[in-house]
């Protein structure tokens, strides 16, 4: 699962994090590191920063992170998370501006292809829908 960045999935709902979390491993192989977060910790909607920092953390390497969100309020509780890492962390950790679903999925193919961060990133955002 190494020399390839990594994938978190933040969402307001931990359902939703968990079931495009087994896609990715599934769809990976498990080859490509992923981890994902969800829910305010009461089993309702709503992210927070602690659990968005451990996810980073879990997977975190130097090849890079690329964090998907759902909504601007995790993409916003997600810039808090990367502003509490480490300095040599955080300038490892991208969030994409795509659809959280599809950017995955292109993510998870842009690691599996041993692309870098910003290639991954780049795919991510080119996600349309037509």
């Amino acid at each position: 699962m190494r020399n390839t960045i990594a994938i978190v999935l933040v969402s307001h709902s931990e359902q939703l994090s968990l079931g495009l979390l087994d896609i990715l491993k599934q769809m990976t192989d498990d080859r490509v590191a992923v981890a994902c977060c969800g829910g305010d910790g009461k089993g309702g909607l709503g992210t927070r920063v602690s659990d968005i920092h451990a996810a980073i953390d879990s997977v975190w390497c130097s090849e890079g992170v690329l964090v998907l969100v759902d909504l601007g309020g995790s993409e916003m509780k997600t810039e808090l998370a990367i502003t509490e890492l480490v300095p040599h962390k955080r300038s490892c950790v991208q969030i994409a501006a795509a659809p959280l679903v599809e950017g995955a999925i292109m993510a998870a193919a842009a690691a599996l292809e041993g692309c870098d961060l910003a290639t991954a990133l780049r795919r991510a955002e080119q996600v349309t829908f037509g």
